[in-house]
């Protein structure tokens, strides 16, 4: 389905001499991407409506997005799963939120992982995409400062009754962003293997 909608768009600017008909392939790919993301979105906005997580979900999308691009992490074979994968982490989120009854300790638990896995996993280089040392260096770098960072603001907040949820949310984006990296070591090694 994306893969078709965005051909049609691609097709709608090539008529228009927007874009060149050389370039065909490349618009194809950066719209399918653009509505895989617009999608996600969407379906991150209407939940967090309908369950009035609006500050949870607006935390969950900037750490999420920032911790990724610096860390790195697993990708799913298709936009489909993608979806699926982003929907049941992020109700897991939400469920946590409205029926966990002390999520003090479970921030702590997932602060200490994330603490200790940065470091070790991030950034984790996609097989399509190597990394030379420096970049990796840099990322290395970042990611961990960027976990630092929310680490430390999470653990103060958990503190405070008013902000708890706010570091539940904190700490609960880092942690599966780590645990995303630890799952795309994993299916590295397994393509690798099989090559």
């Amino acid at each position: 389905m994306l893969k078709f909608l965005s051909h049609k768009m691609t097709c709608f600017f090539i008529r228009k001499n927007v874009i060149e008909q050389s370039e065909e392939e490349t618009y194809d790919y950066c719209f399918e991407i653009l509505l895989s993301t617009l999608l996600n979105l969407f379906s991150i906005i209407i939940i967090a409506v309908c369950t009035q997580t609006y500050l949870s979900s607006f935390l969950f999308i900037v750490i999420f997005m920032i911790m990724r691009s610096l860390s790195g992490g697993y990708h799913a074979d298709t936009h489909f799963r993608c979806f699926l994968i982003l929907l049941f982490v992020y109700s897991g989120l939400i469920l946590s939120i409205k029926f966990l009854p002390n999520i003090f300790f479970i921030s702590l638990i997932f602060n200490f992982i994330s603490l200790i896995l940065y470091p070790i996993l991030a950034p984790v280089e996609h097989y399509n995409n190597p990394m030379d040392k420096i970049k990796k260096r840099k990322l290395k770098v970042k990611s961990i400062l960027a976990s630092l960072i929310i680490i430390c603001a999470s653990n103060v907040m958990v503190f405070f009754n008013p902000t708890e949820i706010i570091g539940f949310t904190m700490a609960y984006t880092n942690f599966v962003v780590v645990i995303s990296c630890l799952f795309s070591l994993f299916k590295n090694k397994l393509l690798h293997n099989k090559a």
